[in-house]
């Protein structure tokens, strides 16, 4: 008989459950700033919601439960205000539901622009990483498209905040976002659209012997780990046997060469590549995982041409990992010498990356 009763009043508690759900309506969303007023039976939509006001920390918001309001919190939300005022109506709080007073809402907003990155709000005390008030805030469902890029008001380094104007690139000199700007190294392609103008290059997280399978195995190697990380394109090795160079099997970009984060510059096109120190050192794998003072087999001058053209002095050609046989390897942390390219000679069975480049 018990368990009849319990399960007779579960089942009450969970119908009572949905008609809250189903037939408490959504509150009429608060702005970004100010107080809210509520006059009916209902429910802020979102996990995270409430009302924000105020500077710094302090939220001065209010919300007002007016005669015949009444607002229901669901299991798992949180609301957040400066302060409630039970001003003839009512507050249910549902098991699981929390209400927190003089508490700030936040959303993401790194550029800072009034656009949130993301719909999620946050209650806390303290700032999310690139979140700002909710109240500053231009929109709450209008959301940025590229959040980490905007270009403020009559600002333009180095010509790089662009923008898509009738499928022409366009400086953009005012601080309207326009969620579709071009950050740096991205030109407008044949759609309008923004799409990256560069030669991206990563230092390999794998290591490998002098055993590579020639200059094809190398190069598939840095096929298969930008593959991995759903790099796309086509990736080559910077590799010479005795020969073919770099110089010969390489593509003589016009464009800049760039780490995969896509905003580090190593040089501005081939020619620079291959008779200038280095911009920035080579030191983001496939993952964009940093790698540090790491040796890597090239049997290439800074030029990219070969060092040497025997393959006894090339494992063979990239095909043996003899201990008795050398090649030359470079080091990435001495990117503002040509030794980047060319340090010295290692036996072929050690351990060393590999420089890809995409073509």
């Amino acid at each position: 008989m018990f368990k009849r009763i319990a399960l007779v009043f579960f089942v009450i508690l969970t119908f009572s459950f949905l008609r809250i759900n189903v037939f408490a309506a959504d509150c009429p969303d608060a702005s970004p700033s100010g107080n809210l007023v509520v006059t009916t039976d209902c429910s802020l939509p979102g996990i995270v919601n409430g009302v924000d006001s105020g500077d710094g920390t302090i939220n001065t918001a209010s919300i007002i439960l007016a005669p015949g309001g009444k607002l229901t919190i669901l299991p798992g939300q949180t609301i957040a205000t400066g302060s409630l005022s039970l001003a003839g109506g009512s507050l249910v709080k549902m098991v699981g539901g929390i209400l927190k007073t003089k508490t700030p809402l936040w959303m993401t907003d790194q550029d800072a622009d009034g656009y949130p990155g993301s719909s999620d709000q946050f209650a806390q005390s303290t700032p999310p990483v690139g979140a700002r008030r909710r109240n500053t805030q231009v929109s709450l469902t209008n959301l940025d498209g590229n959040d980490a890029y905007y270009c403020p008001d009559a600002y333009n380094p180095n010509v790089t905040c662009n923008e898509c104007v009738g499928g022409q690139l366009s400086n953009q000199l005012d601080g309207v976002d326009r969620f579709l700007q071009c950050p740096a190294f991205n030109l407008c392609n044949g759609t309008g659209a923004c799409s990256l103008h560069a030669k991206r290059v990563f230092i390999s997280s794998d290591n490998y012997s002098g055993d590579l399978g020639g200059l094809a195995g190398a190069d598939q190697s840095c096929q298969t780990l930008a593959d991995s990380t759903v790099l796309n394109g086509t990736w080559k090795a910077w590799l010479s046997d005795s020969v073919t160079s770099v110089n010969d099997r390489f593509t003589h970009s016009n464009y800049p060469y760039i780490l995969i984060d896509e905003t580090t510059k190593i040089a501005d096109n081939w020619v620079s590549l291959t008779t200038a120190p280095l911009s920035a050192m080579i030191n983001r794998n496939e993952k964009n995982k940093t790698v540090l003072n790491s040796n890597v087999w090239t049997n290439t001058n800074n030029d990219g041409l070969a060092v040497y053209t025997s393959p006894i002095f090339i494992c063979n050609d990239w095909n043996i990992k003899n201990k008795r046989i050398t090649a030359v390897f470079g080091k990435n942390n001495l990117y503002t010498t040509a030794q980047w390219s060319n340090f010295g000679s290692a036996t072929c069975n050690t351990q060393r990356r590999l420089y890809c480049f995409e073509q």
